[in-house]
């Protein structure tokens, strides 16, 4: 009806009046005779006005509204655990052309809006060759695109090859097969067989190594590591933050084609036949750089961090943060036990604490440097996006360990509690 909006919200009505219906209205307001000879004329043409304009109207409505619907284009589901999602890609620069001069940008970090339709352009972040100027530009997956640089004026070219976006979401969530767990919204601490405390103490005796560092402590000596116990811990919830990142990693490094990184708790283990099952069984993605880790705390800590996930709050809280405030993991044991005190006031004088967790690490931003570039590291994960973690080598620089650093703990599931203790050499 006039006035009203139709119920796409593509199309408004505004009221309307015939101007012959009104001066015919008013010149029979002027009285006499005239009045009955215009009664008949003007509700003849009145009505026929009427009879137009709602022909009129039906046939704009049926037009407008249902082309408009055709022209939508289709939504983008949600790629995340949010509305929107950052979408890490490679821009890949076209080859060099006089016309271009020598400017190249790198990598991109694209936006891509949950409900946007899939012709949408998508806003990037490239690096201008020429002067290095971070620079937002609007672009297309896989066409080509020309820019030119506010600061410095050089042209360049660059195209994204970015994956078709799927509904991480909505992904049916899939639970280790020796999980008794079933996405029951539970959460248990199950007790561990012999034969996987055997391959926990061959993780352990394989990736130990008789190497002090300052982090533990002036008078702190290397011992050996025991097992005691190992429980798994099955929280569902937890568990299902963890493998939609993860799948999300996978998708994304393999698009970006991530380079791969293997992990001592791997690679070490193939000669001990229950630690190589207890890895082999984890069925770790390798797409998305996923590793088992060791993180060194208190055995009562532990329960906490299984129940409420690890807080980045606390990073560097027992000891520095050399690549910056994240959650660190180490792929030698005698590195985590750095970190691991017992826990006298709660029963467990001598024992310490010590998580084998999931990290998905995802795309690795490599650092080797003696003094390293902190701030541009942090930046490459939390700023910029270009990568999902930092791989601090000091083993290589300073003959010590590989550090592995996390900004978000949901790339991160503690998978097993281990309590220990340290033994003499």
């Amino acid at each position: 009806p006039p006035g009203t909006t139709c119920a796409d919200d593509y199309c408004e009505w505004e009221a309307f009046e015939d101007p012959a219906v009104v001066d015919n209205a008013a010149d029979a307001d002027a009285g006499g005779g005239a009045r009955s000879r215009l009664v008949p004329l003007i509700l003849g043409c009145a009505g026929g006005v009427l009879v137009l304009s709602a022909c009129a109207l039906l046939a704009c409505r049926y037009f407008v509204c249902n082309g408009s619907q055709t022209d939508r284009g289709t939504p983008l589901p949600v790629t995340s655990r949010d509305a929107a999602k950052t979408v890490v890609g490679p821009a890949q620069a076209a080859p060099a052309a006089a016309v271009f001069g020598s400017a190249s940008p790198t990598t991109a970090v694209a936006e891509v809006a949950a409900a946007q339709p899939v012709e949408e352009k998508i806003t990037v972040t490239v690096r201008c060759g020429s002067c290095s100027a971070l620079i937002p530009v609007t672009s297309s997956s896989g066409v080509a695109c020309r820019f030119t640089c506010p600061s410095c004026g050089a042209v360049s070219e660059f195209k994204i090859n970015l994956p078709p976006v799927t509904s991480v979401v909505a992904l049916p969530v899939q639970y280790p097969a020796y999980w008794n767990s079933r996405g029951d919204g539970s959460k248990e601490f199950v007790q561990e067989s012999d034969e996987v405390a055997k391959g926990v103490q061959g993780l352990f005796d394989r990736t130990w190594k008789d190497q002090w560092t300052r982090d533990r402590g002036r008078h702190g000596k290397v011992q050996q590591l025991e097992v005691v116990m190992v429980q798994r811990n099955e929280n569902a919830e937890s568990w299902k933050n963890y493998y939609r990142i993860r799948e999300e990693l996978k998708k994304t490094c393999v698009a970006g084609q991530a380079p791969k990184y293997q992990a001592k708790t791997s690679a070490l283990v193939m000669d001990h036949a229950e630690a190589r099952m207890l890895v082999q069984r984890g069925q770790l993605a390798s797409e998305a750089n996923e590793f088992y880790m060791f993180h060194g705390t208190k055995p009562m800590a532990m329960t906490a961090i299984c129940d409420s996930a690890f807080r980045i709050d606390k990073a560097g809280s027992n000891a520095g943060t050399l690549y910056g405030p994240g959650l660190y993991f180490a792929e030698a044991c005698s590195k985590a036990d750095e970190y691991a005190s017992d826990d006298k006031d709660h029963g467990y004088p001598g024992l310490y604490g010590m998580l084998i967790c999931r990290v998905a690490c995802g795309h690795i931003n490599y650092n080797d440097q003696v003094a390293p570039p902190v701030q541009a590291l942090v930046d490459s994960v939390l700023r910029d996006k270009t990568h999902h973690c930092i791989l601090g080598d000091r083993e290589k620089c300073r003959g010590t360990y590989r550090e592995f650093i996390v900004f978000d703990n949901e790339q991160v599931y503690p998978e097993y509690l281990v309590i220990y203790r340290r033994v003499a050499k």
